[in-house]
């Protein structure tokens, strides 16, 4: 079995604008060995399962509270075509919210396999190649998506009027 390689984090992640970045001279140095037992390899598997849906649960639901409570900020204040761009807005947040799950359980999925065999260079080449992804397909989306808005709110039938 190939031995996991020592992480260094190093001041350059501190310094202003990685400036005098001094790779030499790590902060904190993390033996694989160090690292203690992970908590959810142990135990019921129903319980980790059961704190970890109700974690994401609640952030999710929360987001979409304060949606709700932003939408009914705006309908107070008596302007349809505002009240209708929320209602607009939070459908679209909804799609790209969904996406950016979907990338989260994923890369989490594939990285905490190579962190449970202890193979911290996979877990760090996983990690940034995942992270290029994620940001170029989520870049792509709104490249995408940014034209064809004056499409689709024409399509609405979107009309402001000035007081």
């Amino acid at each position: 079995m190939k031995t996991p390689t020592t992480l260094i984090f190093s001041t350059c992640l501190l310094s202003e604008p990685f400036r005098n970045c001094q790779l030499s001279e790590p902060a904190v140095e993390i033996q694989p060995e160090s690292i203690s037992q992970a908590i959810f390899v142990t135990g019921s598997t129903l319980r980790h399962v059961i704190r970890m849906t109700l974690a994401g649960a609640i952030g999710l639901v929360s987001v979409f509270a304060v949606d709700v409570l932003n939408l009914f900020y705006i309908s107070t204040l008596g302007d349809q075509a505002l009240t209708a761009a929320v209602g607009y807005a939070a459908t679209i947040m909804f799609f790209t919210v969904s996406i950016s799950i979907g990338f989260t359980i994923s890369s989490t999925a594939l990285v905490s396999r190579a962190l449970g065999t202890r193979n911290l260079e996979a877990a760090r080449i996983k990690a940034g190649a995942l992270l290029i992804y994620i940001v170029s397909v989520k870049g792509l989306f709104a490249l995408v998506l940014y034209p064809i808005l004056p499409s689709n709110r024409d399509a609405a039938g979107y009309e402001r009027k000035d007081p």
